[in-house]
């Protein structure tokens, strides 16, 4: 499983976080936003970070692998894919704080536009 893509505690907990290929914001309601850059947020900390092997992809790996080769093939779980999860503290210029869970994508795109 990956990561929520939330905020897990502090302000604007259990809003939702998402990103396009230029922004990053907190899903406020329906049409508002926070969008996550340099003008909204003072400072970046990140606690953890993690990689979490995908159980679905693990036991279909498997099964196909078993499958098809045997019970060598069950060796073929240990290929499942690795799903970075990161937890992040935001402070926000307006003095909020947020504990997020995100995922490569979304930390990585926080990190450069932050930077």
């Amino acid at each position: 499983m990956g990561a929520k893509n939330q905020i897990i505690e502090g302000d604007y907990k259990n809003k939702l976080i998402s990103s396009n290929e230029k922004e990053i914001w907190i899903v406020l309601g329906w049409v508002k936003r926070l969008i996550l850059d340099k003008t909204t947020v003072k400072d970046i900390e990140v606690l953890s970070s993690e990689e979490k092997i995908s159980g679905t992809s693990a036991v279909a790996r498997g099964v196909l692998g078993a499958f098809v080769l045997g019970s060598a093939g069950l060796l073929a779980a240990t290929s499942a894919k690795k799903k970075g999860v990161h937890l992040v503290a935001v402070e926000f210029q307006d003095g909020k704080k947020s504990l997020m869970e995100v995922d490569e994508k979304i930390y990585k795109k926080l990190l450069i536009l932050n930077f």
